[in-house]
């Protein structure tokens, strides 16, 4: 199955843009040159009074205009071919932003694209110059219970450190509902800094479920938290710079039902490994591992890391959170491999 990235189009628009305009020229220019090196090969043709010269400089001319004319259908074939890639991709709007601004440049869509991806930059350099605060642990350093997540309904509004304040996004844009504990939540509480690119993580998730109702059954976004400011120890839910995925989300395969991101540490490397194993033949990449086709084809692109990665000591396949490294790079810990 194609994994289109939902996320690389609109990063790269101004690319798409640039080829747009070029495309554009293009069809400007091809012409005008036909026209003119047909004029002077016909005039050489007149001047020379050869009929074999003036065939051969008409025969020319049409050829040319052929191969003008056919600039004219290279948005036609690029629209084909992103329907087909469309049609056949895991996420049916990956490639919008590739195609408008490759078709439509000078349109206000190319250009709302373009800004997105410029608002995301800043926000990502943003975070990555904040100075991290002293007590900020590496989360494949802490012990975190299953619980401590929080519903993001804490009325708290303020964390303490350099992350700025947690605030409360409203979830009505969504196109699908984001839940905690079976009831549909109105916003979810999450740090400042976050709240544009964990949003739009979740509305590509609920994208990404929409289309893929056959093999994970779900049509909404399942939480176990973002914010927990009641921790001894102040790590990514405390700060609410992290968000808890799928815990409860399961899947039945051979008459048998796994719950793959229910756990943390050691026993939840063994749920994991199990179903890996014995739902995805013992690859990863399987794309009934929804937490994993997530992050790869969501939230690395984002920022974010994923506890899947971690060792077996603090694995956490339901927790996804933003990377503290100046580099964007994640830990991914001692992990062993899949044992099948």
């Amino acid at each position: 199955m194609l994994l289109m990235d939902l996320l690389f189009c609109e990063t790269t628009s101004a690319i798409w843009q640039f080829v747009g305009y070029f495309l554009i020229a293009l069809k400007t220019i091809v012409p005008l040159i036909i026209i003119i090196l047909g004029i002077v090969d016909l005039l050489k043709a007149v001047i020379a009074s050869k009929d074999d010269g003036l065939t051969s400089a008409f025969k020319s001319l049409i050829m040319r205009l052929i191969l003008g004319f056919s600039i004219f259908f290279v948005p036609t074939i690029i629209s084909m071919v992103f329907s087909l890639v469309k049609d056949s991709a895991t996420f049916i709007s990956a490639g919008d932003a590739c195609q408008v601004c490759l078709l439509r440049p000078t349109s206000d869509e190319c250009v709302t694209y373009k800004t997105n991806a410029a608002t995301e930059r800043e926000e990502r350099n943003k975070i990555l110059r904040t100075p991290v605060p002293n007590d900020y642990s590496e989360s494949e350093e802490i012990a975190e219970s299953n619980n401590n997540s929080g519903s993001g309904n804490n009325n708290s509004n303020t964390i303490s450190g350099n992350y700025g304040a947690v605030v409360s996004v409203k979830l009505n844009d969504l196109s699908c509902d984001v839940t905690y504990d079976g009831q549909a939540l109105k916003s979810l509480q999450m740090n400042e800094n976050i709240k544009n690119s964990l949003s739009k993580g979740l509305e590509s998730t609920c994208k990404f479920l929409s289309n893929n109702k056959s093999i994970y059954n779900s049509s909404n976004v399942v939480t176990a938290g973002t914010y927990n400011p009641g921790a001894t120890i102040k790590y990514p839910h405390f700060y609410a710079m992290g968000i808890d995925l799928f815990n409860s989300w399961s899947i039945t395969y051979n008459g048998k039902k796994y719950t793959p991101y229910a756990n943390y540490g050691p026993s939840s490397w063994t749920t994991y490994n199990n179903f890996i194993c014995e739902v995805c033949n013992g690859k990863e990449e399987c794309d009934k591992n929804l937490n994993y086709q997530l992050y790869k084809n969501i939230f690395k692109d984002l920022g974010y890391c994923w506890g899947g990665n971690w060792g077996t000591k603090y694995h956490d396949p339901m927790h996804f959170e933003l990377s503290k490294k100046a580099d964007g790079s994640c830990s991914t810990g001692n992990r062993p491999s899949f044992s099948c």
